[in-house]
């Protein structure tokens, strides 16, 4: 997967973009994107490189420096904290310019801070440091799921490629098969 997607990276990579953004974790299938790869070929050709991990937090490891990227997004909602709180890293702040002024995070954006869904996000973050044994269980669910779908519905795959998929996830692609009242007279 990782291949295909290098592949028609650099071909459009070669046409000079200077801005490249990719998912860590697709939010319908939940296969995942090793963006180191991607992060390289981003440096080869000087573009930058955004990566959407909000769908990856809680989900699996992920750390800015694991990510190689410039710039990446994550939203509290996504692993059990509050909605309306997100965070955008920036390895270098000064390409980050808001549309709203404002006099907040040292002029970047407008609007009160809020200080409660911060201290949410904070504790929250620190309780991920033990996550590894919940997504273990996760993930063993989520195989033993795949294992009662596919023996249950022949014809029926997963999409999740050689298990590279978020254990949060699961997606299926089975055979239609009519049941006859459609085709009535």
């Amino acid at each position: 997967m990782a291949y295909l997607i290098c592949s028609v990276l650099e071909i459009a990579l070669r046409q000079a973009p200077s801005f490249v953004s990719v998912m860590e974790a697709n939010n319908e299938t939940g296969v995942l994107l090793t963006s180191a790869s991607i992060a390289r070929l981003c440096r080869q050709y000087g573009a930058v490189l955004h990566v959407d991990a909000v769908q990856a937090v809680g989900k699996v490891s992920v750390g800015v420096r694991e990510l190689e990227c410039d710039y990446s997004s994550l939203s509290a909602h996504k692993f059990h904290g509050p909605k309306g709180i997100g965070i955008l890293y920036a390895q270098r702040p000064a390409f980050v310019q808001s549309f709203l002024s404002g006099h907040q995070e040292a002029n970047r954006r407008g609007g009160t801070e809020n200080v409660p869904a911060l201290s949410a996000w904070r504790q929250l973050w620190h309780e991920l440091a033990n996550w590894q044994n919940i997504v273990a269980s996760i993930a063993a669910l989520r195989d033993k799921f795949e294992r009662s779908i596919v023996s249950a519905i022949p014809g029926a795959v997963s999409t999740a490629i050689l298990k590279s998929a978020s254990p949060a996830f699961q997606h299926f692609i089975a055979p239609y098969q009519c049941c006859g009242f459609c085709n009535a007279t």
